[in-house]
């Protein structure tokens, strides 16, 4: 069964007009459930009160909406069109979308309402899954005519799946692009693409410019993003900041000694290879900050934590003691114990870094075609999404009264509805340009 002749229910209250040669017969009750605007247009009062002639020949028809020319995105938007006592609708085509434009019919468009209107019924719809593209295509379409509509909550479960089952190829794509996918993420509710786009937002801060950043800002958004990638990078940062401090002072445990042993000169002499190689690696880690290749960098330090973390022969290495001997020259048993001494302090600050290597995007670094050469560390919580809420205890009533609704109020912003009257045409073109790219 086709989904238009699916969409035309016997016992349908509801006329819906989308184009001058489209229309379906729907349910009230239905359209009610899953769209605030319907929920508006459709009110009991509205419904034509039809007569006992009507009722007696199974009339059912009380409501009739055409989706007009508007300026909502050339979407349009929804009329009630007046139904008599007798279940007639009122004509009214000349405000209707054309089925043409210029000679071409609006196929997608009728296309993209039978999805919706099926997932208001809980029908499976399919996506064009071809490329990511193409699901991209589809979901942006629907989650425009949603939007429309006010009914962004009962499709954008599916929506999510449907992307989420392209894998890795999505996860590369959140990778190159986290900002657009960062404001459909958060048009659809989809933790896992918010979370995913955030961790990669975090990791490159450094290296977007002032106008990537202000897109996190855009109206097409009911609330602004860019505070909560802001405030996440700023965390990351006092921590690497903190992290780097502690390195620069790291001593090993066994260089210690206690007051109460008098230590002599040849107490501290003994260890004289290690505190060589303690000033040889602070001189190398303030080169580094010299050079703003730690937490200033483009990559946020990745490069450098990288090193760190993996010790040996990452950094500092063979060749750069033997330049180091150049010009303070030892025998061979002695360069090889400042070498030994330099391996054992090195093995001591990879634990410092730890936290900051480990990956936490979904995306397999190994297929990613460019590398993630950024940090991926960061820890999304519930709090990180923009539209959670946290649920207030409730207090138990005493018999006083509470001023203000105090259970009412959330500790943590307050939910947002999505704006109708906005649709980010812009962040599609931008997330299909990167899929084609």
């Amino acid at each position: 069964m086709a989904a238009n002749d699916f969409l035309k229910f016997k016992d349908g209250d509801v006329l819906v007009s989308i184009t001058g040669s489209t229309s379906y017969l729907l349910h009230a009750a239905h359209l009610r459930r899953n769209s605030k605007i319907f929920e508006e247009l459709l009110a009991e009062e509205h419904g034509a009160d039809l007569d006992a002639t009507a009722r007696r020949n199974g009339v059912t028809l009380r409501y009739y909406l055409e989706l007009t020319r508007g300026d909502l995105a050339g979407i349009g938007q929804f009329v009630r069109k007046p139904v008599d006592r007798h279940g007639i609708a009122a004509a009214g085509l000349d405000s209707l979308i054309d089925d043409f434009d210029g000679g071409r019919v609006h196929a997608s468009r009728v296309k993209y309402w039978e999805m919706l209107f099926s997932m208001f019924y809980n029908k499976p719809v399919e996506f064009d899954d071809t490329t990511l593209a193409t699901v991209l295509r589809d979901c942006m379409s629907l989650v425009d005519i949603a939007e429309s509509i006010r009914a962004i909550e009962s499709v954008r479960v599916i929506i999510d799946l449907n992307l989420l089952r392209q894998g890795n190829i999505l996860y590369s794509s959140i990778a190159s692009n986290p900002i657009a996918w960062a404001k459909l993420g958060y048009r659809i509710r989809s933790q896992t693409i918010f979370k995913e786009s955030l961790i990669h937002g975090v990791g490159k801060w450094n290296s977007l410019s002032e106008a990537q950043k202000a897109e996190l800002d855009s109206p097409d958004l009911d609330q602004p993003l860019r505070h909560i990638w802001a405030n996440k990078y700023s965390q990351q940062d006092k921590a690497k900041e903190a992290l780097e401090l502690r390195i620069l002072g790291h001593y090993p445990a066994h260089l210690t000694r206690h007051a109460g042993d008098r230590p002599g000169r040849a107490t501290y002499a003994s260890d004289i290879y290690m505190w060589m190689a303690i000033c040889f690696f602070r001189q190398y880690f303030a080169q580094a900050i010299s050079d703003s290749r730690n937490r200033l960098a483009k990559d946020g330090g990745f490069a450098f934590y990288r090193q760190l973390g993996e010790g040996g022969q990452a950094y500092l290495n063979h060749e750069t003691f033997q330049n180091f001997h150049m010009y303070f020259p030892m025998s061979s048993k002695a360069c090889n114990v400042l070498e030994a001494n330099m391996g054992i302090l090195k093995e001591e600050i990879k634990p410092f870094v730890k936290d900051l290597l480990v990956h936490r995007a979904n995306i397999d670094p190994a297929q990613f075609h460019e590398g993630v050469h950024w940090l991926t560390c960061s820890v999304v919580e519930k709090d990180d999404f923009p539209w959670h809420v946290e649920e207030v205890p409730k207090i138990e009533d005493d018999g006083d009264e509470v001023m203000g609704g105090l259970n009412s109020i959330p500790i943590r912003g307050k939910k947002r509805k999505s704006r109708a009257n906005n649709h980010s045409r812009g962040a599609e073109r931008t997330l299909m340009d990167v899929d084609r790219d």
